[in-house]
């Protein structure tokens, strides 16, 4: 595994794009990028897709790109935006960092690739009973307020992997 600081020295917090790298016994290779952002727009991920390709040709059904879903990171084009009323110079700025991104994760891929250890992959599924449907639906629209009988996925699925001497590592 990789990491690639996203915030830079102008961030009050650290937030970093992750890149997890498996090859097969075949030799195929398949990555999972993870960041430190609310979400990620399709655009961002079909061009950081078509970049992997050409230069790691990395095929797109062996990328999977997910984000943390934190509230403390950077807004991006696209995503959520019109919710902030940022005026033209922070439009500016999230503009120009959100055409940094792919080429941020592209850097986190290479060095994940780059890395490749033996290892041993263990998964299971954990449980979150805090978890809340929060679309309450009303006469006048939805509100975001708790939805007791609305569906909610208490599911939390874990990724271990653990290095030769089993260790973890990620």
């Amino acid at each position: 595994i990789t990491k690639i600081d996203l915030a830079g020295a102008k961030s009050l917090h650290e937030l970093y794009a992750k890149a997890l790298a498996f090859e097969d016994e075949t030799g195929a290779q398949t990555v999972l990028v993870t960041s430190d952002l609310i979400g990620v727009p399709a655009a961002l991920v079909h061009d950081t897709a078509t970049r992997a390709r050409e230069k790691f040709k990395l095929p797109r059904e062996r990328l999977l790109v997910t984000v943390s879903h934190t509230h403390s990171g950077p807004v991006l084009q696209d995503r959520l935006q019109h919710m902030y009323g940022l005026d033209e110079t922070q439009t500016g700025l999230l503009l120009e960092y959100s055409k940094t991104l792919p080429g941020l994760f592209l850097q986190a891929i290479e060095r994940a690739l780059n890395n490749l250890q033996p290892c041993r992959v263990e998964w299971g599924i954990g449980r979150a009973g805090f978890a809340v449907n929060r679309r309450q639906y009303t006469l006048g629209g939805v509100i975001n307020a708790a939805n007791p009988i609305g569906p909610v996925d208490h599911d939390v699925p874990v990724l271990a992997v653990k290095d030769a001497q089993g260790k973890l590592q990620a």
